[in-house]
Formats: structure tokens, sequence, C-alpha cells
């Protein structure tokens, strides 16, 4: 089994207490450390680098590379 992979200074935050519905969270940067972390990861064939937002056993949300790719049938 693939250990997870933290996207390294990136960091959601579910929205503020009486945010408007259409406000779905936040996203912040620690701009040094996640480009350094992007540069590591490899790209997909559309040059992407794909994350999910997951939440925690206790609840709090993060953000992870996504390793996912389809079987080939």
């Amino acid at each position: 089994m693939e250990t997870n992979k933290f996207a390294d200074g990136l960091f959601y935050n579910e929205p503020r207490e009486n945010a408007p519905d259409f406000v779905l969270g936040s996203i912040t940067f620690s701009k040094a450390r996640f480009l350094t972390w992007l540069d590591q990861q490899a790209e997909d064939e559309k040059g992407y680098v794909k994350t999910q937002i997951k939440r925690g056993k206790e609840g709090k949300p993060y953000v992870e590379l996504d390793t996912w790719k389809p079987t080939q049938r």
C-alpha cells in the first residue's frame, strides 16, 4: 500500500462560522513550502498535479496528493 503524500504548504480551511452558503472553504498556501513540494511531484499526461481534500479521523480536513490511476481493461 502506498503511503499518504500530504501537500506540504497547502491547507484547506472549512468556512468560518456564519459564512454565506456559497462559501465552501478557503485554501491557504505557504508559497515557498508549497512550490518546493509541487516541484517534486510528477505531472499526469495533461500536465496536472492533482490533490484531494480529505477529512482526518479527528475531523480536521487536509490536502493529499491524488495518486489514483484507472486500471487498464
